[in-house]
C-alpha cells in the first residue's frame, strides 16, 4: 500500500503505484548532490557550486521540446533565444530581437561584424571578400571583378562595369582594360 508522509499536518510525500509523489519543494542543499535520472542514471540536474547544470552523460540527445521554447535572463524578464514550433528561431541582444529565421530565409536587425569572407554556398569561389582594411572585393569564379575602397570603386583587370537603368538595360559601360 501507499506509504504518506506529513509535515505539520499537511501531506509532503507519497509512494504510489507508479513510483513517488512530492507535494512542495526538493531540496538539496549541498553543491554538486544531484537529481539522477533513467536507467543508466545519465540525466543530471544539479548545482556544482558555481554553475547550475543540465548534463547528458549518456548515450542520444538533450532533447527540449515544447510549442514555445524561450531561454531568458535569470529574472525571466528578457529574451535570449527563442523557439517558435514550426516557424522563427529568435535570437535577442538585451532583450532585442536581433536575429530571426523566416520561411524564406533570415532576418538581422542592426549590423554584422564579419572577419572573413561571405561565400555563395556551394561556390565557395564566388563571395564578397573583405580583403583588407576598408576594403571590399567582389569575387566572382575565382576571379576579383571590383574592389569597393575609400577611394571609390576599381574594377578588376579586364573587366567592365555596366551600368543599367531602372527597366534593366545597359545604358552605359566603363571598361578596364
Amino acid at each position: 500500500g501507499a506509504v504518506e508522509l506529513y509535515h505539520n499536518g499537511v501531506k509532503q510525500l507519497e509512494t504510489r503505484s507508479d513510483g513517488l509523489q512530492v507535494d512542495g519543494t526538493v531540496r538539496l542543499p549541498a553543491d554538486n548532490s544531484k537529481l539522477l535520472f533513467g536507467a543508466g542514471l545519465d540525466l543530471e540536474i544539479y548545482h556544482s557550486g558555481t554553475h547550475s547544470i543540465i548534463k547528458d552523460a549518456g548515450t542520444g540527445n538533450l532533447q527540449i521540446a515544447g510549442s514555445l521554447v524561450q531561454i531568458t535572463n535569470a529574472a525571466i524578464s528578457a529574451s535570449g533565444l527563442v523557439f517558435n514550433e514550426g516557424g522563427s528561431l529568435e535570437l535577442y541582444h538585451n532583450g532585442t530581437k536581433k536575429f530571426e529565421t523566416t520561411s524564406t530565409g533570415a532576418s538581422l536587425s542592426g549590423n554584422l561584424s564579419i572577419d572573413a569572407n561571405v561565400i555563395h554556398n556551394g561556390d565557395t569561389d564566388t563571395m564578397l571578400s573583405f580583403a583588407g582594411s576598408n576594403q571590399v572585393d567582389i569575387v566572382c569564379g575565382g576571379n576579383t571583378m571590383g574592389s569597393f575602397t575609400t577611394n571609390g570603386l576599381s574594377l578588376g583587370v579586364n573587366k567592365r562595369l555596366d551600368i543599367l537603368d531602372a527597366s534593366g538595360e545597359r545604358s552605359g559601360t566603363i571598361n578596364n582594360s
